[in-house]
């Protein structure tokens, strides 16, 4: 649990809303049509980098981090809510996993 809520809880929001969806909407313009499209285009890229789920993983995680970006998007410099949502969520489905009931 505690390399998942380091590795994917922290590290993934830090990288890819900290640093990758906020560098790209401050290259496309720092508006509100830059956050949406870095949303989207940052999204993207986390989902097919869950390629090895399948097609339904890409899909669903692509899903998942968009509403993670939007929910970024009202605060864009706070990373706390995103880990701890992302963290959570993790949680859980290890603890399912580990249950052998996912």
């Amino acid at each position: 649990m505690v390399i998942m809520w380091v590795f994917a809880a922290f590290g993934e929001e830090f990288l890819f809303r900290g640093y990758y969806m906020k560098a790209l909407a401050e290259l496309l313009g720092n508006n509100n049509r830059a956050w949406l499209l870095s949303a989207i285009i940052t999204s993207l890229y986390f989902g097919v980098s869950h390629a090895y789920q399948g097609l339904v993983g890409v899909v669903s995680v692509f899903l998942w981090s968009f509403a993670i970006s939007l929910i970024f998007n009202k605060n864009r410099n706070n990373l706390l809510l995103l880990v701890l949502i992302h963290g959570v969520y993790d949680s859980i489905g290890i603890t399912l996993i580990f249950l052998n009931i996912a």
